[in-house]
């Protein structure tokens, strides 16, 4: 019943059911938009773009926070069925998150390209402050994401 979920823009760490339910209420009414972590770039150019800023002042640089995250398909199906028979409240609220992003990106004009745009940014941002970082300390590569 209770647990940790992440939504960009607001973190639930072990609420009750009826604390998620009050997230479902955020998420239907927010105005600056929701965003789910595998998709950052995305939220991060909805934000900039809503609020007016110019997409190369959006850039970030990204570092491994789980190095060794365990991937789905090394879960066995009858613990992957008991994990989502217990935590199905959780992802119906994720589920209507990524519906809700989807929506949003949607229903901004050129999203797409903005998107297109901001990544090649990105790749670049990130590319000269690594030379930075390691030329400054090259023991500093297992802090940097290899993405």
């Amino acid at each position: 019943m209770y647990d940790a979920f992440d939504v960009i823009g607001m973190l639930l760490f072990r609420h009750p059911l009826t604390g998620l339910n009050c997230v479902f209420h955020k998420l239907r009414t927010v105005q600056m938009g929701t965003g789910v972590t595998e998709d950052f770039d995305a939220f991060v150019v909805m934000v900039a773009i809503r609020m007016g800023w110019p997409l190369q002042d959006a850039v970030y640089v990204k570092k491994k926070v789980v190095a060794q995250r365990p991937q789905l398909d090394m879960i066995s199906p009858p613990d992957l069925a008991r994990l989502k028979d217990k935590y199905w409240r959780e992802i119906e609220l994720y589920e209507y998150a990524k519906k809700r992003f989807q929506q949003q990106q949607n229903a901004i004009p050129g999203f797409e390209e903005a998107l297109k745009y901001f990544k090649r940014l990105q790749e670049i941002y990130e590319s000269q402050v690594k030379q930075e970082i390691l030329h400054i300390d090259p023991r500093a590569q297992m802090f940097l994401s290899d993405q």
